[in-house]
């Protein structure tokens, strides 16, 4: 095909790429992209499909630079969103951060939401590379966007308590609550400050909230058998324990506390049932034996504690 007909071509050749790319035919719509590119019609929208056609392949150093050609001719909140995501595939979220600084930073015409994710998105990104004053910094300013997301003020809340600044989490935590009463993520960090304040009974409840909102919560669930041991409360932490088996995958640990936990509520036969599961799963579960032999045949049930309560040194956290 000689120049000029490739000229006359290209918007055809370009259709006939993306068809290519839509059926994973990535070589293929690369030799159409590059003759499109070769009669000297190379645009945004070119370079950015290039960028993924490469992406796509593995090859992220050249999806980069197209990306970033894309950027360049005209800038789209898509070739922001893929260059951004090639850092993070690579691990390097400060650099990532900065993509999606430029991004909310730019003149594209993006509504209020879209600018306030942009933002979030460099935030959470500061936030893992372990810069949290930047991250506040970015979450600061997306307040300003929208001072009442909840989802912006749990994070700032978060950011504060790793630092070891718990009124300030607080407030934040409650400002996201306020908005939004369910958001679990808020509700779980008040637990927290709560817990490094002293006050079990508060975070208890907190955790319960929390769990309530979203079961699939390990370090949150943890917590709350740990208090509930600890203040001898049960009832709610053997409904969550329930549900939480219910929805992740078998886990013996999950089942054995919540065993102990309705032998301590005198449910003696959903203890039986559920240390039967764990023996069926794992017949070798020494504490789930001894447990079922004590139902069955020690009228001294009420002395017995040994081996339910959750580990405090080596412990992981049911997954």
């Amino acid at each position: 095909m000689s120049i000029s007909e490739e000229l006359q071509n290209t918007g055809y050749l370009f259709s006939n790429a993306k068809i290519l790319m839509a059926a994973a035919e990535y070589d293929s719509a690369l030799i159409l992209l590059k003759t499109i590119v070769r009669a000297g019609k190379k645009n945004s929208e070119v370079c950015l499909a290039i960028g993924k056609c490469y992406e796509s392949l593995s090859k992220d150093q050249l999806a980069q630079e197209y990306y970033e050609e894309s950027i360049a001719f005209s800038a789209s909140l898509e070739a922001y969103q893929k260059l951004a995501n090639i850092w993070l595939k690579a691990g390097a979220y400060s650099e990532a951060a900065k993509i999606f600084g430029r991004a909310s930073a730019s003149k594209l015409n993006l509504d209020v939401q879209s600018r306030l994710e942009l933002m979030q998105a460099a935030g959470n990104c500061l936030a893992k590379s372990g810069n949290y004053a930047a991250a506040v910094e970015q979450y600061v300013c997306a307040l300003d966007l929208d001072p009442k997301s909840d989802t912006v003020c749990s994070n700032v809340g978060v950011l504060n308590l790793h630092q070891g600044r718990i009124k300030e989490a607080k407030s934040y935590f409650s400002d996201a609550l306020s908005g939004n009463p369910k958001n679990a993520k808020a509700l779980f960090g008040m637990a927290q400050a709560c817990l490094n304040e002293g006050n079990k009974i508060q975070a208890h409840d907190y955790f319960i909230r929390s769990l309530n909102e979203n079961i699939q919560q390990s370090d949150a669930l943890y917590q709350l058998v740990k208090l509930s041991f600890e203040l001898k409360s049960y009832v709610s932490a053997v409904r969550l324990l329930q549900e939480y088996a219910e929805v992740s995958p078998i886990n013996t640990h999950v089942l054995y506390v919540l065993a102990g936990m309705q032998f301590f509520l005198r449910r003696f036969l959903e203890s039986k049932s559920t240390l039967n599961k764990i023996l069926e799963l794992q017949p070798d579960h020494a504490g789930a034996r001894e447990l079922l032999k004590h139902i069955e045949s020690e009228p001294s049930w009420r002395t017995f504690n040994h081996g339910i309560e959750p580990r405090a040194e080596g412990h992981r956290s049911p997954n």
